[in-house]
C-alpha cells in the first residue's frame, strides 16, 4: 500500500501520531506512538486525532507551560536601541514630517 505519509508529534510527551512512516507499518492505518512504542492503532484520522488530543490534553494539564519572565532592562535597552538607530538614519526633516504627518488637524 502507498499511503501518504503523516506524521503529528508533540515531542514534550514523548507523544505522536504517524502512518506509513519509517517507525510504522505501510498498512494505512494511524497509530499512536508514546515513548516510541505503538499503543493503539487506528482506522480513521478522526477517531485517532481524538485520541491524540486526549493525551496530549492529559499531559498539558499535568505539565502546565509557564510563562517566561521579561526582564524590564531588555525591553528599555531594545527601544532605546531602536530609537537611537533611527536617529542615526533619520535627519530633522524626517522627524518634522512625521510630527506633521500625525499632528491633528483641525476640522472646518
Amino acid at each position: 500500500m502507498s499511503n501518504r505519509e503523516f506524521r503529528q508529534s508533540f515531542p514534550a510527551a514523548e507523544l505522536s501520531l504517524e502512518r506509513a512512516t519509517e517507525n510504522v507499518p505501510d498498512d494505512g492505518r494511524f497509530h499512536l506512538i508514546v515513548n516510541g512504542v505503538v499503543v493503539k492503532s487506528f482506522r480513521f484520522e478522526k477517531a485517532a486525532q481524538t485520541e491524540y488530543q486526549a493525551l496530549r490534553k492529559a499531559y498539558l494539564h499535568e505539565h502546565p507551560i509557564k510563562p517566561s519572565k521579561v526582564d524590564i532592562s531588555d525591553v528599555i535597552r531594545e527601544d532605546h536601541n531602536r530609537m537611537s538607530n533611527k536617529q542615526l538614519i533619520w535627519g530633522p526633516e524626517d522627524f518634522e514630517r512625521l510630527e506633521r504627518m500625525t499632528k491633528p488637524r483641525r476640522r472646518r
